[in-house]
């Protein structure tokens, strides 16, 4: 993830939640920012995003929001998109071999030489409003 970043300063959307201090943690040695917010109480972070995407800039952010459902996109990341007129890159990743952690998160962590799969879907804002799709897949 950070590569595509290298040479541009990016903007991470991150929970206030104190499980993602970790997170604004690993964040801190690259070049991405961190602006905390949530869908629910995210109205000045979401502010924020729209500005910097206004601007050229690039935003990170998990789709579908800590409070679940799991792997079911929240409307702000539509929104935001609409509103700055940023393309949408959605990333995907699966891995076959893998600890899920125990707790609400249901976190996986993958084995050592795990294979992954990425699913890269692009969408892209057209004069009409409405938005070009293409998708991709990385085994």
């Amino acid at each position: 993830m950070f590569a595509a970043f290298h040479d541009e300063k990016a903007l991470a959307l991150v929970s206030r939640s104190r499980d993602a201090d970790l997170l604004c943690a690993l964040l801190l040695p690259t070049r991405v920012s961190v602006v905390r917010g949530s869908s629910s109480h995210g109205s000045m972070a979401t502010r924020h995003l729209l500005r910097h995407l206004q601007q050229g800039g690039k935003v990170i952010m998990a789709l579908d929001g800590p409070k679940g459902p799991a792997r079911i996109e929240k409307p702000g990341v539509d929104w935001l998109c609409k509103q700055s007129g940023a393309a949408l890159c959605r990333m995907e990743f699966h891995v076959r071999h893998a600890i899920r952690l125990p707790d609400w998160s249901r976190l996986r962590l993958p084995h050592p030489f795990a294979g992954l799969h990425v699913r890269i879907h692009l969408s892209f804002p057209s004069m009409s409003g409405s938005a070009i799709h293409t998708t991709s897949e990385h085994p």
